[in-house]
């Protein structure tokens, strides 16, 4: 679809978009999130998100090697950061996430012809189909506060840590954190390439050209 309309724009409206795309690399963004101002943010970065799959996986390890007696309150709040992090996905990751006719693993293309605008996932903690986006957050319940999202068996769920899940859970986060930082780069090279389609002259600036 991007494409598309790219091809169909005529030279001012091209203009126009390229000069947009301009400003924001060199002013960003100023928002307020988690009661924090962010300002010059140019794109969605994705390092959190690997940074808590990375540290999930090694305080699982480590329990593991354990002798399973302690060390569950841990890798419990591993799980939890995976959550947090994951509420900050822009809606399209979230899309890419939740859809249902494709899972993380194998890890896709991410080039099909259309995205679903699917925000509900199955949770395994209440057993009911739930929206997770918009952020619908309590004391008790929430993206982070007591389930994260993983990809397995044919499905996206929402669930909490345990030891019966465990090795589940371990298992669909390496699979979801390898797609994600696939995502990451198809999603980039995707902005760099309207960047050159809209303006042939485009060219040392290509690396940070990551607006979405």
């Amino acid at each position: 679809m991007l494409r598309m309309l790219e091809a169909q724009m005529d030279v001012l409206t091209k203009a126009t978009m390229s000069t947009c795309i301009n400003t924001l690399e060199k002013q960003g963004l100023t928002y307020t999130q988690h009661g924090e101002t962010i300002q010059g943010s140019k794109h969605f970065d994705i390092t959190p998100l690997k940074t808590a799959y990375k540290e999930f996986a090694r305080i699982y390890s480590d329990w593991q090697k354990s002798d399973l007696n302690s060390g569950e309150d841990a890798v419990m709040a591993a799980w939890m950061n995976v959550g947090k992090a994951q509420r900050d996905l822009p809606i399209h990751y979230v899309n890419e996430l939740l859809r249902r006719d494709r899972l993380f693993y194998p890890c896709p293309e991410f080039n099909e012809e259309t995205l679903p605008r699917e925000l509900r996932c199955y949770n395994n903690t209440t057993k009911k189909m739930e929206r997770f986006f918009p952020l619908l957050l309590t004391e008790t319940s929430g993206l982070g506060v007591d389930v994260a999202l993983y990809t397995m068996r044919k499905a996206v769920h929402a669930d909490n840590w345990t030891v019966t899940m465990a090795p589940v859970l371990f298992a669909a986060s390496g699979f979801d954190l390898m797609a994600f930082t696939y995502l990451d780069e198809v999603r980039t090279n995707d902005c760099i390439q309207s960047c050159e389609n809209l303006d042939p002259s485009f060219g040392d600036g290509a690396p940070q050209c990551r607006i979405w």
